[in-house]
């Protein structure tokens, strides 16, 4: 579609507009993220894990790799012209833009895919209950690839030569753009919802189900970049858009921050490690300064006196009566991290007095 004159007044008039650092910014961030989790996910498996690596970890890496390839690539348009104004572009600019965005085409189903299908697998080998399951995931992971491998066949088959994606001569289809968006969107839904009545039956406190859930669901953002990303795809059309170089900022944005979302997501089940590593280090420091006595006090057949001995907010030691001896026993198991130490435990005509020492 040709500029009309009002579109080039108003380029003229911001002739020197340019938007990249958006671009440059966000990608940037999104990176960190996810290098974050592939790295807390490397030293798990390094440290904690009985098998070291697997093909699921082996997959996300693949699919970081691919991701940051994309973050170059998509940077390095915006030194021919991505954030400015087309009238502000030269044409041998655009040709080396183009040849830049089938780059970033070639790489996007790549790192989706393959930071998709380490979810599957994973899955597979932890959340797998029943031969339905084992079906549903290995039926989920062939959709997924074949998904990769149909979006590669449009991307190289689409417009031949090849060539003629970079000399004008062929514009990508938004109607297959918006199909390949659709199916990418529903196995996000599949991978999200597959593990969800798992977590909830799991044996372990409430707290730590749900919190394993909300983990799990945090795929929910990445779901919402793919939705997102099909209106913004319809915004930039190739074919369509008279100040394509402008409009492009949202769409690599889009395009390249859900495989890094996808990368994080998948490292996700990781991150409890960090939490557990945090915690465990935090009691031992804080045992040097905020060692605390407390003691409780119960007589012998008199169950109207009860007293408990609080230890942290989720976990409680009480004394009760029975038989006419006070005794104790534990509400519930301790947390990682927290040290109790039995100072004294006095038995005397009248009751039995405990006294404890608690880091918390």
């Amino acid at each position: 579609m040709p500029l009309t004159p009002g579109d080039i007044a108003h380029e003229e008039a911001h002739i020197n507009q340019d938007i990249s650092y958006q671009l440059i910014v966000t990608e940037v961030i999104f990176s960190i993220v996810a290098l974050a989790g592939v790295s807390i996910r490397v030293w798990v498996k390094l440290t904690k894990a009985q098998r070291p690596f697997g093909f699921d970890d082996v997959l996300v890496l693949g699919g970081f790799l691919l991701a940051i390839g994309l973050v170059i690539a998509s940077c390095m348009t915006t030194k021919y012209g991505v954030g400015k104004h087309i009238i502000a572009v030269s044409a041998s600019d655009l040709t080396s833009l183009s040849k830049l965005n089938f780059v970033v085409e070639i790489l996007y189903p790549g790192s989706i895919a393959m930071a998709k299908l380490s979810m599957v697998v994973l899955f597979s080998r932890t959340l797998a209950v029943d031969r339905g399951s084992k079906i549903f995931l290995w039926g989920l992971g062939v959709w997924i690839f074949f998904w990769a491998v149909g979006t590669y066949l449009d991307v190289f088959l689409e417009c031949r030569p090849l060539h003629s994606i970079w000399t004008a001569e062929c514009a990508p289809s938004f109607a297959t753009s918006v199909s390949t968006g659709v199916l990418n969107v529903l196995s996000d839904f599949a991978i999200l919802a597959y593990p969800q009545p798992i977590l909830w039956n799991l044996q372990m406190p409430m707290r730590r189900r749900i919190g394993l859930i909300t983990i799990f669901l945090s795929g929910l953002f990445g779901t919402a970049i793919s939705l997102a990303r099909i209106p913004i795809l319809k915004a930039s059309n190739i074919g369509g858009n008279p100040d394509l170089t402008y409009h492009l900022i949202p769409t690599y944005i889009f395009t390249v921050v859900e495989p890094l979302i996808a990368v994080s997501c998948a490292c996700a089940p990781f991150y409890l490690h960090v939490g557990r590593a945090i915690g465990a280090v935090g009691s031992s420091f804080r045992s040097l300064f905020t060692s605390t006595y407390r003691s409780g006090f119960v007589k012998t057949g008199d169950a109207e006196n009860l007293s408990a001995i609080s230890i942290t907010a989720s976990s409680q030691r009480e004394l009760q009566v029975r038989n006419n001896q006070a005794i104790e026993y534990s509400m519930s198991d301790f947390d990682h991290g927290d040290t109790i130490d039995q100072v004294g435990a006095t038995f005397t005509p009248s009751g039995i007095y405990h006294k404890q020492k608690v880091i918390v």
